[in-house]
Formats: C-alpha cells, sequence, structure tokens
C-alpha cells in the first residue's frame, strides 16, 4: 500500500518551489512506497507537482499519469515521467472541491470514503458525473448554511 502525502501549499508557491519540495519530500521517503502530490495557486491558477519513490514507480505508480488525470479536472493539462511530473490549469475551484470531498475529516469517520472502486468501463462516465456533484458542494459549517 502507497503511503500518500497530499497538501495543498500556500497561495504565492511558485513551480519552482514546488519542484523543490516535492523533490526534497520524496529523498526523504526514498525508503518508503510513497507518492508525493503538492499543489499551489498562483495569480488564480493552479500549479501541481506529483513524485512517486523508486518503490512506488516499482509497483506502478506512474507521476505523469497522475498530473494528466488530474490536468482534466482542473481545466489544464500536464505531464512527465513515472517519478515526477508537474500539471497547470485554470480551475481553481475544482481542485479544492475535490480536495475538500475526498479530506473531509481525514477519514476520522466512519462512513468517510477514502476509495472508490470503479469497473472500467464505466469510469470516465462515473468520474465525470462524481466531478459535476462535487463541484455543487457547498463547504463551510453546517450553521451557516444548513
Amino acid at each position: 500500500m502507497h503511503r500518500v502525502v497530499a497538501k495543498q501549499l500556500p497561495e504565492g508557491i511558485t513551480t519552482g518551489d514546488l519542484r523543490t519540495i516535492a523533490n526534497d519530500l520524496r529523498g526523504k521517503l526514498q525508503a518508503e512506497d510513497a507518492v508525493i502530490v503538492l499543489m499551489s495557486e498562483v495569480d488564480g491558477k493552479v500549479s501541481l507537482a506529483a513524485a512517486a519513490t523508486q518503490q512506488a514507480v516499482a509497483s506502478g505508480v506512474k507521476a505523469g499519469d497522475l498530473v494528466k488525470l488530474v490536468g482534466q479536472y482542473i481545466d489544464g493539462k500536464g505531464g512527465g515521467k513515472p517519478d515526477f511530473a508537474m500539471a497547470g490549469g485554470n480551475d481553481v475551484a475544482a481542485l479544492e472541491g475535490v480536495l475538500k470531498a475526498i479530506f473531509t475529516n481525514a477519514g476520522q469517520v466512519c462512513s468517510a470514503g477514502s476509495r472508490l472502486v470503479i469497473e472500467r468501463g464505466c469510469a470516465d462516465a462515473f468520474l465525470e458525473r462524481l466531478v459535476e456533484r462535487v463541484r455543487a458542494f457547498s463547504f463551510g459549517r453546517g450553521i451557516d448554511n444548513p
């Protein structure tokens, strides 16, 4: 099982800084089967860096494929090598919605979903509908928006 480090960094972190931080974390986690995904917003655009340790790559993780997939949902594109890749996009709101939907309660609720198993034949259609629904979510304290 992969150790995943996913973090949205403060606004203004440049793509060069994302690259440096992701590579530093990958170096510190090199003995593990780990994937690092870092995101930031600069000038209203999303920047994304993904890094995978040698063990993660050996088990089939491809950072380039990961950022290509996420790039579709943030109105952008990306690519790279199996161990490191970057993406950029225009839809900051989509990225925030996806992160909040996945990490709400940090998995501390028994019903918190953190994984989906989807048949390949319907995966694209399912993900498209899921993204539409997540974009419609209203986040905040329940007392503010019941």
